[in-house]
C-alpha cells in the first residue's frame, strides 16, 4: 500500500463542496491511501471542517500569526504596503499557509509517505492527476520503466513547470505540486527563507514559485496530467470549468463513482452545462 499525504493550503473557499470531492480520492485506486492535512485561515464560518473528510491534522492561524513570525522590517512592510501602494500582495499569505501545512506533515508521527501533494482547498483536480500518481508509482511513465524511484528528492511537478519569461522563471500555475515528501520538505522552507531569514527576495507570484524552486535546486517539471482548475462562480467562469452548481450536480450523479475515468467526458459535460458561454 501506498501513502500519499495531501497538503490543503488556504482560504476555505467552498469547504463544503470540495471535502467531500477529496474524501473521494480514496474511492479510487485500492493501493493508495490519501492522508490530509489542513493549514488555513481563522474565521468564525469554519465549523466542522471534518464534516466531510477525515483530516490527518489540521490547524487555523490569523493574518497576526503570519506577522508574529515575519522579521520587522518585512512584517511592517507586508502590513502596509497595500495601504501606501494601493497593490494587492499575496506571497506572503501564500507561503504561510503553504509552509504551515507542511509543517503538520513534518510533525506527524507517521510521516512515511511515498509521494506529497500540495493543493489549495479550492481547486478541483480530475481523475488524471491521480492517475497520474499511480502511474509514476508503477513506473508506466514514459522512459521511465527502469526507475527504482517513483518521486525523486529534487523535482516536483505542476500543470505549467517554470517557464523563462521577461528575464525570470515564471510558474503560471501555482495551485498544485506533486513531489517526494523530501522535495516537499524543502519547498515548505519558503515562508521560512523568504519572511524569517531573509535568505530569498519576496518578488511577486508567480515569479516567485518559479524562482524559489529553482533557488532550491528542484526542478519544477510540467506535466500536462496535472491539470487543475480554481472553482469559481458562474459570472467569471470559461466554459467547460468548475462552479460550486457543476460540482455539486457532479456529486450528486456520480456519489463514489466521482473518480472512474468512463465518467470523465460526462463531468465536463455538467461542468460545461453549468458554465456561462462567455468569460466575464
Amino acid at each position: 500500500m501506498k501513502k500519499v499525504a495531501v497538503c490543503i493550503h488556504g482560504e476555505l473557499r467552498h469547504w463544503d463542496i470540495t471535502s467531500k470531492i477529496f474524501n473521494l480520492w480514496n474511492k479510487t485506486f485500492d493501493d493508495i491511501t490519501f492522508e490530509f492535512y489542513l493549514a488555513t485561515w481563522h474565521n468564525h464560518n469554519n465549523k466542522d471542517l471534518q464534516k466531510n473528510i477525515t483530516l490527518k491534522n489540521y490547524k487555523e492561524y490569523t493574518h497576526e500569526d503570519m506577522y508574529i513570525n515575519m522579521s520587522s522590517p518585512l512584517s511592517y512592510y507586508f502590513k502596509n504596503i497595500k495601504i501606501a501602494r494601493e497593490v494587492p500582495s499575496y506571497q506572503h499569505y501564500y507561503t504561510f499557509l503553504l509552509s504551515k501545512s507542511v509543517d503538520l506533515l513534518k510533525e506527524a508521527d507517521d510521516n512515511d509517505y511515498q509521494a506529497v501533494i500540495l493543493i489549495r482547498p479550492d481547486i478541483f483536480a480530475g481523475y488524471d492527476v491521480l492517475r497520474f500518481i499511480d502511474d509514476k508509482f508503477k513506473f508506466r511513465e514514459p522512459n521511465e520503466n527502469l526507475n527504482t524511484v517513483a518521486f525523486g528528492d529534487n523535482i516536483v511537478y505542476s500543470e505549467s513547470g517554470s517557464n523563462y519569461t521577461q528575464n525570470r522563471l515564471f510558474c503560471n500555475k501555482d495551485t498544485l505540486f506533486i513531489g517526494s515528501k523530501n522535495g516537499i520538505l524543502k519547498f515548505g522552507e519558503i515562508f521560512n527563507d523568504i519572511f524569517i531569514k531573509g535568505k530569498f527576495p519576496p518578488i511577486h507570484l508567480h515569479g516567485l514559485q518559479g524562482e524559489y524552486l529553482n533557488w532550491k535546486r528542484i526542478y519544477n517539471k510540467k506535466h500536462s496530467s496535472l491539470r487543475n482548475e480554481l472553482i469559481r462562480y458562474k459570472n467569471n467562469v470559461k466554459p467547460g470549468r468548475p462552479t460550486p452548481e457543476g460540482l455539486q450536480e457532479c456529486l450528486e450523479t456520480f456519489a463514489e463513482n466521482l473518480y472512474k475515468p468512463e465518467n470523465t467526458e460526462n463531468i465536463y459535460n455538467i461542468l460545461l452545462k453549468n458554465s456561462k458561454d462567455k468569460i466575464i
